[in-house]
């Protein structure tokens, strides 16, 4: 496994949440336009083959409301 050099602990958080059990998961990832969420989420998701991946790019989103509006 590759790690993303100074984006180990959001990785770290990331890879947490994934082991928790729940039912659903559900993670939204935020922040800044080249800020690293894209090449960590998917260096992530690449080391979990067997899990179900559903990946929504939100960029016309203003904020996580318009969001679930859109989604759900």
């Amino acid at each position: 496994m590759v790690r993303i050099k100074f984006r180990e602990l959001e990785e770290d958080q990331i890879r947490q949440f994934l082991n928790n059990k729940y039912e659903f998961n559900f993670l939204m990832v935020t922040g800044l336009p080249g800020s690293g969420k894209t090449l960590v989420t998917t260096n992530i998701m690449n080391s979990l083959p067997n899990a179900k991946k559903v990946i929504i790019n939100a960029m016309t989103c203003s904020n996580y409301i318009d969001f679930l509006n859109q989604a759900c």
